[in-house]
């Protein structure tokens, strides 16, 4: 391999440290995110803080069924139950981040921003390895890495303790282990049920499980008995080691577990609107724009995000100008693709058997799956997502086209540019809640 080869080959790791730097630096200083919740693109930010900060397996936070003046330890209290492997693994990163910070001179609270800090390098690291089982000859695969790294669910979510990233950390290792490694489909399921001790939609990685088991199928007898092996293999663990907690809160146990999320989903969690064309428009604009970029004023990125970027920012109207080009002419290459395919008799089990099409199925999914939850979350779920819109624009870019090194180089300067321009923003305005 030439050196200029080599040179591209390795240059995405430089990410890694600017990546690391910015997230952990970009709202170190915000005491408003310790004080209250939802107030970052809808992050529990200071609920975590206290789980993170003194973390107990048998220590009771809050009371989760408080309506009444709700306190952020109830808050924590309910995520401790939902979102427990990243309270584990994140106070672990803590207590060796505060070490590491006492001996820089830092502060050592400013060690809870790099806990995701950290995990979004991970992440960027998994997604480099998803895009070379993709496709390992295309080149600059960092200018996929960088569109990643600072994108902004990226760029929020990696810089603040919330759970959702972790959640992200988990589906591209289950993605490389599925992919790239091809792990065994039980073994898989296990881990889909380990995963789910973080958030329970992670259930939903089983649907790669039935791809694999359809494409893997002489009969379907056989396909149907795979998918349901490995659907209950996934149930069966997670209420295993569910249950193995309910040792320490008996919050944890899973009659407990589903009681209450029937409460919050009652109480707390706003209705199922599902024919309401807003919110799937909503949901689509969070998960597939917003994601990427916005330009306004309020740091919590709304719903309707998108529609304040194009009033209020021509930085924002460009950078949307030039992503919709971008999407157009990779998405006509991609149909252009899916068509000849399934246009040829058997192509279709082909197209299952790639990697970037069943990411994409699931990136699709999770349009459904955040109208059935919360499009309120629709920007904090989408740290789930971005990825995959990434591998997609990857799959489907083509260098040796003009227009679309034209289109590449427009739309990452433009996001890069407005999405420093949107931190700044959103920095002014906690400091302003701070005070």
């Amino acid at each position: 391999m030439s050196i200029s080869g080599r040179i591209e080959k390795h240059i995405w790791l430089l990410v890694l440290p600017v990546a690391f730097w910015v997230y952990a630096a970009s709202f170190n200083s915000m005491p408003a995110l310790e004080k209250d919740h939802s107030i970052l693109g809808e992050s529990d930010a200071a609920a975590f803080i206290v789980l993170i900060s003194d973390f107990s397996l048998s220590k009771t936070y809050g009371d989760p069924y408080r309506l009444e003046g709700r306190r952020l330890e109830d808050v924590a209290q309910k995520h401790k139950i939902h979102h427990i492997f990243y309270v584990v693994v994140a106070s672990m990163l803590y207590k060796v981040f505060s070490v590491l910070y006492m001996l820089l001179g830092l502060p050592s609270k400013q060690a809870l921003y790099a806990i995701n800090a950290a995990l979004g390098c991970v992440n960027i690291c998994l997604l480099y390895q998803l895009l070379k089982k993709i496709d390992v000859g295309k080149k600059y695969k960092a200018v996929f890495i960088v569109l990643y790294a600072f994108s902004l669910s990226s760029w929020i979510f990696h810089s603040v303790p919330e759970s959702w990233p972790f959640s992200a950390t988990l589906v591209l290792l289950f993605l490389v282990l599925h992919f790239n490694l091809r792990v065994n489909m039980f073994a898989l399921a296990a881990y889909v049920g380990f995963a789910m001790l973080n958030n329970v939609f992670l259930g939903t990685l089983c649907f790669f499980l039935i791809i694999g088991a359809w494409v893997h199928s002489n009969t379907l007898k056989l396909f149907i008995g795979k998918s349901l092996a490995g659907i209950a293999t996934a149930i069966f663990v997670w209420l295993a080691l569910m249950t193995l907690l309910s040792v320490f809160d008996a919050g944890f146990r899973p009659d407990h577990y589903f009681q209450y999320t029937l409460w919050f989903k009652s109480h707390i969690a706003p209705p199922i609107r599902i024919l309401d064309t807003y919110y799937w428009k909503a949901a689509l604009t969070q998960l597939y724009f917003t994601s990427i970029f916005s330009n306004q004023s309020n740091p919590n990125v709304p719903q309707e995000s998108l529609l304040y970027t194009l009033q209020q920012s021509r930085l924002g109207m460009a950078a949307l100008a030039s992503y919709m080009c971008l999407l157009l002419a990779l998405g006509w290459s991609g149909i252009r693709h899916v068509v000849a395919q399934l246009g040829e008799r058997g192509k279709f089990d082909n197209l299952l058997a790639t990697a970037y099409f069943p990411m994409a199925l699931y990136a699709f999914a999770w349009l459904f799956l955040t109208v059935m939850m919360d499009t309120l979350g629709g920007f904090l779920y989408s740290t789930i997502v971005t990825p995959l819109i990434v591998a997609a624009l990857y799959r489907f870019t083509d260098w040796q086209r003009r227009t679309h090194k034209i289109l590449w180089t427009t739309t990452l300067l433009l996001v890069l540019v407005n999405n420093i321009q949107q931190i700044m923003i959103f920095r002014d305005s906690l400091l302003a809640m701070s005070h």
